[in-house]
């Protein structure tokens, strides 16, 4: 505080020294004091205009009319409802073997031996500029430094599969890729843009797995299938108890399911007159199709 009061006192003292108002602001400043003005006020009060007789049943109408929205209160619905999963379905039988060993064969594809492989492409319109291009990789110039001296670009592509190269190409394209060792130039092939140089960046090789390797695998999926499938047939059970009738009490009795219930839900989850509060957030995704039913009328919602 010492440091900063010296401080100001050496900066301001100087400017103070010898300072003088100059004359047109003091005439103008001395003129303000000794101006003098008299004046008189009338006041307006609202006891002199404000009709005395209350509005009348039109005035009130019109008037309501024009502010209606500001009377009106969204919406409100209580909704009773029970959440069931895939736990209501108990334990069900494991898959068996001939299950696994039926669907091993189904997706034989998937556990055959397959081979993979990234490439860097370049496609030229004439084979007399892919054996050019070749001849200069072969001397030891990259492939993509040799599109580069012709204005050209090469791209990445892969991992891919021949088949799907094939479609992409074409089978001959497709077969020259696969048939070249890794690090190489593939045999220049024409395909449906023109000509393709490709060398092989890398190779991915997978081997065959057999049934016994996957058993655990397939188990595993098969399973969660049968209990999607289980599932979806409780709930056309349901929705076919609904259709014949059945109260919201009875669906939940037959469940051994004990109902929930909340009150006074708005259309977008939130609970009116309670700041902050909405509906569980189990019954959010829902609410929107308790708004579209009918009161009274049960029905599934996902």
């Amino acid at each position: 505080d010492f440091s900063a009061g010296l401080l100001s006192r050496q900066v301001m003292f100087p400017l103070s020294m010898g300072s003088e108002m100059p004359l047109s602001l003091v005439k103008r400043y001395a003129a303000l004091l000794k101006e003098n003005r008299k004046g008189g006020i009338g006041l307006l009060l609202s006891d002199a205009y404000a009709p005395a007789n209350p509005p009348t049943d039109d005035q009130l109408k019109t008037y309501y009319a024009a502010h209606r929205t500001e009377y009106l209160r969204p919406e409100r619905r209580t909704i009773r409802y029970f959440t069931f999963d895939d736990s209501a379905l108990g334990t069900l039988p494991a898959p068996s073997d001939a299950e696994i060993a039926a669907q091993f064969k189904r997706d034989g594809a998937k556990y055959a031996a397959s081979e993979t492989r990234r490439m860097t492409q370049l496609v030229v319109p004439t084979k007399q500029a892919a054996d050019a291009i070749a001849a200069e990789v072969a001397k030891g110039k990259t492939l993509a430094a040799a599109a580069r001296e012709k204005g050209l670009d090469v791209t990445q592509i892969g991992p891919v599969s021949q088949g799907d190269l094939a479609g992409q190409t074409s089978a001959a394209v497709a077969q020259a890729a696969f048939a070249a060792p890794q690090g190489k130039l593939a045999a220049t092939a024409r395909g449906g843009l023109g000509y393709y140089l490709l060398k092989i960046d890398a190779i991915d090789r997978k081997p065959a797995q057999s049934l016994e390797q996957v058993k655990g695998e397939i188990s595993s999926a098969l399973a969660a299938e049968k209990r999607r499938a289980a599932l979806a047939e409780l709930s056309s059970k349901i929705e076919d108890q609904i259709d014949n009738g059945s109260s919201f009490a009875e669906l939940a009795k037959s469940l051994k399911l004990e109902p929930k219930s909340v009150s006074d839900v708005i259309g977008t989850g939130q609970i009116y007159g309670k700041s902050g509060a909405t509906v569980p957030a189990e019954l959010k995704a829902a609410v929107g199709a308790a708004f579209d039913m009918q009161e009274g009328e049960p029905q599934m919602s996902e």
